[in-house]
């Protein structure tokens, strides 16, 4: 009786003892579906061309901020900030030279970014972003 109780008990702790919670925080990063190179169209065009590629590459040093390179075709050397929360970026209002640009989007599917806010000045557009 006793080896049977003793098995049960070997039995019990081999069980239990492989059995630990798992306390590591999986971090998502927000930010990796909207890092790329996308086509911009936007209406009513604000340029003779409606159509031009944006890149949206990670800001280093603040964990939800992503940098949009050629934002309302503004320029390669242009960048406004952008903070991304799920999937949801939002441009603040910044200034840039004589322009003053803001959007709000969301992502959808991982390759599109359809722009409900995007402004440049005190004109309104409507804006949708096709990863290339």
């Amino acid at each position: 009786m006793k080896r049977v109780l003793g098995f049960l008990v070997l039995a019990a702790i081999l069980v239990f003892s492989g059995c630990e919670e798992d306390d590591t925080d999986i971090t998502v990063d927000d930010r990796t579906e909207f890092v790329g190179t996308w086509t911009c169209t936007e209406t009513p065009t604000k340029s003779t061309d409606n159509t031009y590629s944006v890149t949206i590459s990670k800001d280093t040093e603040v964990s939800n901020r992503v940098f949009l390179t050629n934002f309302f075709q503004l320029g390669q050397d242009v960048a406004p900030y952008g903070v991304v929360i799920g999937s949801t970026i939002t441009v603040p209002s910044q200034t840039f030279d004589t322009w003053t640009v803001s959007g709000s989007g969301v992502i959808s599917g991982g390759n599109k970014i359809v722009w409900s806010l995007y402004k440049a000045n005190q004109y309104s557009y409507t804006a949708i972003f096709n990863k290339q």
